[in-house]
């Protein structure tokens, strides 16, 4: 090999680790086992994507092998990876109705380039910087039905709410799962059994797990302290312990984010959508929010403001830590400028409230209707001075208005 062609080789090497190394890419476990899967049935397996890169990457999977119309990866197969860091990526099998017994195998390619030079339909990823994963899947007729009841959890609660437990449940077997919970609220001696709750209300896919929340009614039971076991219908149950206290305890707090309007600019008669965004960051669950409005006509020339409407929108529970919108709809009658304002009234509290503008044009005259009746008189007193024939007019009448208008 000549000193020339060395140089050139020695180069493009360079340039290929220099690559490699700003593209690093890695994802575990190396081999993914689906057993025991029934036709029509579904499955999932949860791998590791993970990158050493200082950069963030575009990565996009390729389903190949006897598995490529079977199985899938979460997000469409394409997602973004930050610097330094490992991300879990579902893969899911949904196998056909007609599919034959039997091992199928297939490999699912994870190809990456930096974000900043992935862009449009291929995203210009390099087969050099990616990982493969094998997966087998066994498809069989045997009917799997099983799962597991792993962590269970229970809050405190106050007198008139009720006692909201959690259950995680994971479908270990190869078949659509609905299980049953049964859940018995004892005193703290566990001597008593003060009320006993049943549910199952909840799907769960083979190979996946849910947390599902049971809510259960303490009417009937007073403030105190409280054992409940947690029985699922496999035979395993698990206990917990909590409190019921007095009302006004624990803090019931909502937190109106905003007012707006669907449309800042509508004309009169339009009906529009007034939306409320209300956070629950107490420690019990809303029950029964609803959001109140006012519309208010703005007379800028005096600086005064004139209600006009008002509205309200259909109740809605909040759960603890979530935001849900409530609307309401507002149809304003004539042109001008509002201050929408609105509150939320909940568990005999108010928040404060917010204020939007909405923009209302009037609508344009028409005045076609007038002119066509106009027209109209016009051509029937015409048509009546120079009709030839005699009505009781007198002639000197006629004469005059023929002479007016230029008629003979």
């Amino acid at each position: 090999m000549t000193k020339k062609n060395l140089c050139v080789v020695v180069a493009v090497l360079t340039a290929l680790m220099g690559y490699a190394s700003a593209v690093s890419l890695g994802a575990g476990p190396a081999v993914v086992e689906f057993p025991e899967m029934i036709k029509g049935g579904y499955a999932e397996q949860v791998i590791t994507v993970s990158t050493a890169g200082d950069e963030p990457l575009i990565v996009k999977s390729e389903v190949t092998g006897e598995i490529k119309s079977w199985a899938s990866v979460e997000e469409g197969g394409t997602f973004k990876l930050d610097p330094a860091a490992r991300r879990d990526v579902k893969i899911m099998v949904n196998l056909p109705i007609d599919v034959p017994n039997g091992r199928y195998e297939g490999i699912i390619y994870f190809r990456a380039a930096p974000a900043s030079s992935a862009s449009g339909e291929g995203t210009g990823l390099s087969l050099g910087a990616g990982v493969g994963i094998r997966v087998g899947i066994t498809v069989s007729d045997k009917q799997v039905e099983k799962y597991e009841l792993r962590q269970v959890g229970v809050k405190d609660t106050e007198i008139g709410f009720p006692a909201e437990f959690t259950a995680t449940l994971a479908n270990t077997g190869n078949v659509r799962l609905v299980p049953k919970i049964t859940i018995t609220i004892m005193d703290e001696l566990k001597k008593r059994t003060i009320k006993t709750f049943d549910y199952a209300e909840t799907e769960i896919k083979p190979t996946s797990s849910e947390t599902i929340t049971i809510k259960v009614p303490t009417n009937g039971i007073d403030v105190g302290k409280y054992t409940a076991k947690v029985t699922a219908d496999n035979g395993q149950e698990q206990e917990v312990f909590f409190n019921v206290l007095e009302k006004g305890t624990l803090a019931l707090k909502g937190i109106l984010r905003e007012v707006k309007a669907e449309k800042v600019w509508v004309e009169e008669g339009e009906m529009v959508k007034i939306v409320a965004t209300l956070e629950n960051t107490g420690e019990l669950p809303i029950e029964g929010a609803i959001f109140k409005g006012e519309a208010y006509l703005v007379d800028d020339a005096y600086g005064t403001r004139k209600l006009v409407g008002t509205f309200e929108s259909d109740q809605m529970d909040v759960p603890k830590e979530k935001t849900v919108e409530l609307s309401s709809y507002y149809t304003p009658a004539i042109g001008g400028r509002y201050v929408i304002r609105g509150e939320v009234a909940y568990g005999g509290k108010r928040t404060q409230s917010k204020d939007t503008i909405l923009n209302v044009v009037a609508k344009p005259t028409n005045f076609l209707p007038y002119a066509v009746i106009v027209g109209v008189i016009v051509i029937a007193i015409v048509y009546y001075l120079t009709r030839k024939t005699e009505d009781g007019r007198t002639r000197r009448f006629k004469k005059i208005w023929a002479d007016y208008l230029g008629l003979k």
